[in-house]
């Protein structure tokens, strides 16, 4: 089966898809990046995974961009790029509208944009988000996940460095956002006052590639995740790398909180950064008790994330669109 995505969108997706399926066309639509940045960038970012060869850049003029089995796009693509919305009348046959992000504000589910949703199958991350939007727009939507890439889960944990990190990348332009914002990175600054803690920021360690930030990260002797839920807030992919990986976890109990439903026996789950800390510095002190959490991480990945979870929920997806068109 041949699926095409629609770019602009995340690069994220356009990895993790071409990590399930090995025959992928990315269709750059004019208006936001050039045929050639985009034929550029997405090479580099697969070659060193061994994924290059799995997709295929078409510029959306390409009379091969329409050769596909089904279109996955995102409602980000329309967020990036607002004219998607209007030109999806000429694209036809099946199509899947990921929502990686964006929570429903009906202003913008305009008649017209209803008739696009009802012609495709939505799917997002998270049962809390697939509710909001299933109440948004009256329509079925339904949950797929990622699959964290084979380098996730082959990379061994080796928690040689004594710290605990957090992963946030762009941070120079969330530094001025206030203590309460969703992004954890007021509340990092505060556990790393109370124990050893390392923010680990994709522009300061140069971008490198999926595989290689697998292999630098093994190192942390645990990782935190700090996001302040939002009602739809889905698992960060960086939370269910760092399962993969086998990282010993810790977490905030927020309400409606995701992660905490994957901490069990791999970390703890804490009520406050006074906790986080506190919990860091067991497992620091306690090699023992980290690699317990560790072998831990991986069940549960293996569980939740594998390759053939993961593919089992695109198929279906996959299956339903093409019976939407039927």
């Amino acid at each position: 089966m041949r699926i095409a995505i629609a770019y602009p969108t995340t690069i994220q997706l356009i990895e993790k898809m071409a990590s399930l399926y090995d025959d992928i066309s990315v269709i750059v639509l004019d208006g936001y990046s050039t045929l050639e940045g985009v034929q550029w960038a997405v090479p580099r970012r697969l070659r060193p995974l061994g994924l290059e060869s799995h997709v295929e850049i078409l510029s959306e003029h390409d009379e091969r961009a329409r050769e596909y089995d089904v279109l996955l796009d995102s409602l980000e693509t329309r967020h990036y790029l607002p004219r998607w919305w209007e030109d999806c009348e000429a694209w036809h046959g099946p199509r899947i509208v990921k929502i990686l992000w964006k929570r429903p504000y009906k202003p913008e589910l305009t008649p017209a944009r209803m008739e696009v949703l009802k012609r495709s199958v939505l799917s997002t991350e998270n049962d809390s988000n697939r509710k909001m939007w299933e109440e948004a727009t009256g329509l079925d939507v339904y949950e797929a996940r990622y699959y964290p890439g084979d380098w996730w889960f082959d990379t061994e944990w080796v928690g040689d460095r004594e710290e605990l990190v957090f992963v946030l990348t762009h941070a120079k332009s969330r530094e001025k956002n206030d203590a309460n914002s969703k992004d954890g990175l007021h509340d990092f600054w505060e556990v790393r006052r109370l124990c050893p803690g390392y923010h680990w920021d994709g522009d300061a360690e140069g971008h490198p590639s999926s595989n290689n930030m697998a292999t630098q990260l093994a190192r942390f002797r645990c990782y935190t995740n700090l996001d302040r839920p939002v009602s739809s807030r889905p698992l960060c992919l960086v939370f269910t790398e760092m399962l993969a990986l086998g990282m010993p976890t810790i977490v905030r109990n927020y309400p409606k909180h995701d992660y905490v439903h994957y901490i069990d026996g791999n970390g703890f789950v804490c009520e406050s950064n006074q906790e986080v800390a506190d919990a860091a510095s067991r497992l620091i002190a306690d090699r023992g008790l980290a690699e317990a959490c560790s072998v831990r991480s991986k069940e549960i990945a293996r569980r939740h994330f594998s390759r053939e979870v993961i593919l089992g929920q695109w198929d279906v997806l996959l299956e339903k669109a093409i019976q939407c068109q039927g």
